[in-house]
């Protein structure tokens, strides 16, 4: 009774001295039922089988029997152990930290794949803990003693949690702070930091621990083994991209929000997801919104952003042969109608892509917006061939390319533009050759 009195009172002592967390900034998207569950099972088995066994000569017993012993491991017990707490604040420590960190690994990993993963993160805590007392403390106390608790397991969930959730907040409370109701009693610290600090701590023990096995009763070992695992997992199974996507998006969306401020940093981020995932619903969905409220709104800085992600991701399609996402960016492109505001190099690349999928009549568009728009540029005379190689390929116009090709011709055009004589010959090659690319 008196080890659990003090046990209490060391705990009140961390709350009111040190910062504590009580909750995180997640949004839970499923009922945690598995973390309720494990929570429930802890608290069942300790008021059901370890209390009454407080104080009577077979205290011990149920710890010997169902714990993990370095000396005499057993399979059965690398699981039973995590169930097992040796006092009422040893449950409720465990449980707090169960119940901050377990609902968001079981939202982003699914009920049954996340009591899988918390029972085997605590099985290879349980491994590293027996493995390093067999290394370096086989002939210790510590070698006897039986190893209880869910932290292995929950250390492994707050490994999961540190990689997949890399940005979140812990909402942080000062006991002594919120006595004297000061303003500073609860703030949020990020939980990269604040985990990074749990685990150099749990590093520290571990090592002093190997020096001194007998002198502290924390499986520090279990803790960075469940850790370690955590992390593993999380980085096998691709949740790091996961949480970069979520972040990515949710910047996209915010920054999409400000206006002309922000659509660009918005534009950029969804151009990066779609880059990676082209069938991304979600971010195509919210790049469709953000061209349409561009073209709805008029504005000239928002138009260039979106068509040039379009064209972006047109070009990207394009590369690796996927002609259905071609023609789907295309046709984005096509209803932003921001032909006029494209610059002469992104006019003449974008009609060569709708050229090359076959959108004839957008393509030849294009190119007459370069020639009007541009005509002191060199991409001016690419463009004026390139229309009359395709007006001859389709053999629907060959009158209109004779005439194109009589003003590439004419030595007032090439002065205005600013094309030498000796470049005309092979602007002609490429006339050519590119028309006998294209009947082939």
């Amino acid at each position: 009774m008196l080890s659990e009195i003090s046990q209490a009172a060391y705990i009140l002592l961390l709350f009111l001295f040190i910062p504590f967390p009580y909750a995180t900034d997640r949004r839970i998207q499923r009922t945690p039922w598995v973390t309720c569950g494990l929570i429930l099972v802890n608290f069942v088995v300790f008021f059901c089988f370890i209390v009454p066994s407080l104080g009577t000569t077979h205290e011990n017993d149920i710890f010997d029997l169902w714990g993990v012993t370095p000396r005499s491991p057993g399979l059965i017990n690398l699981v039973t152990y995590l169930f097992l707490h040796v006092s009422v604040a040893h449950v409720l420590w465990n449980s707090a930290f169960l119940w901050l960190f377990g609902p968001s690994g079981e939202d982003a990993l699914g009920h049954v794949p996340y009591l899988t993963f918390y029972i085997v993160g605590g099985v290879v805590a349980g491994l590293l803990h027996t493995a390093i007392v067999l290394l370096f403390a086989q002939n210790s106390a510590a070698a006897y003693s039986p190893m209880v608790g869910a932290s292995g397991a929950i250390s492994a969930v707050i490994g999961l949690y540190a990689l997949r959730f890399y940005r979140s907040k812990l909402k942080m409370v000062w006991g002594c702070a919120l006595f004297l109701q000061l303003r500073t009693a609860k703030f949020e610290l990020p939980a990269i930091a604040g985990l990074g600090l749990w685990f150099l701590q749990n590093l520290f023990g571990a090592v002093y621990a190997l020096f001194q096995p007998d002198r502290n009763g924390i499986a520090y070992w279990a803790h960075i083994g469940g850790f370690i695992f955590g992390m593993t997992v999380a980085e096998v199974f691709g949740m790091l991209r996961d949480g970069m996507r979520e972040y990515l998006f949710a910047d996209a969306v915010n920054a999409g929000e400000q206006g002309e401020e922000g659509v660009r940093s918005a534009v950029s981020n969804f151009h990066l997801l779609l880059q990676h995932r082209p069938d991304d619903d979600e971010v195509r969905e919210a790049l469709a919104l953000l061209a349409q409220q561009s073209t709805t709104e008029g504005s000239k800085v928002m138009k260039e952003a979106v068509s040039e992600a379009y064209s972006m991701l047109l070009d990207q399609s394009m590369a690796t042969g996927d002609m259905v996402r071609t023609k789907e960016w295309l046709s984005a492109f096509k209803e932003l109608n921001a032909d006029d505001i494209l610059p002469s190099s992104a006019l003449l690349r974008l009609a060569g892509r709708a050229a090359s999928f076959g959108d004839d009549v957008f393509a030849d568009g294009l190119y007459a917006k370069v020639m009007e728009r541009f005509p002191d540029s060199r991409e001016w005379e690419y463009a004026l061939l390139d229309s009359a190689s395709l007006r001859l390929e389709t053999q629907e116009s060959p009158k209109s390319a004779i005439g194109l090709l009589a003003r590439s011709l004419d030595s007032k055009t090439s002065a205005t533009t600013g094309v030498p004589a000796t470049a005309k010959a092979p602007l002609l090659e490429r006339l050519h050759w590119g028309r006998m690319r294209r009947l082939k």
